[in-house]
């Protein structure tokens, strides 16, 4: 009698404990995490010169803030981005100018990023004295930026203009 109740108590146990959940159901494994997607901020640094049509204003032939195939790339020019808005952030990554005057950015997720140049950077192909005609109206005389938001998309065409008094 006493092995029967023994043996109906382990089946009993046996059959509890199957239906208990495992901890998997009260701690679920998330599923794994879907790769972030990456895009990319890129551009072109130029000598936006003129020739006829130019801007009116100072002693400057102000360009037309456009890269024409005529005017030079600006290689070697160092350019910086940072994540924010373009108000006195600090850019933490950098790269330079290719031979084509083309700077890119890659592995972004979406978010705020500020592209920025300096012309007062040292060893760079920025023929001085000069002022900026692209971004026009966000830059200084020396710093031009572009405040850019990524949304599901890169961002090309991202340009920088560079002129230089007549």
């Amino acid at each position: 009698m006493r092995r029967r109740l023994m043996v109906s108590l382990i089946v009993l146990a046996a059959l509890l404990l199957a239906n208990v959940p495992t901890a998997d159901a009260f701690w679920p494994v998330p599923p794994p995490v879907a790769a972030r997607a990456r895009y990319t901020i890129s551009g072109v640094v130029w000598q936006d010169y003129c020739l006829t049509d130019c801007t009116a204003g100072s002693s400057l032939r102000r360009g037309n803030g456009v890269p024409d195939e005529a005017e030079v790339r600006l290689a070697g020019v160092t350019v910086g981005l940072g994540k924010g808005i373009c108000r006195g952030g600090r850019a933490t990554r950098f790269t330079t100018t290719d031979s084509q005057g083309r700077y890119s950015f890659g592995g972004l997720t979406n978010g705020v990023y500020c592209v920025t140049v300096n012309s007062r950077q040292s060893n760079t192909a920025f023929p001085k004295p000069g002022v900026w005609t692209r971004p026009s109206g966000r830059s200084s005389w020396y710093i031009a930026s572009y405040t850019v938001i990524i949304h599901g998309a890169s961002r090309g065409n991202l340009n920088f203009g560079w002129d230089l008094p007549s």
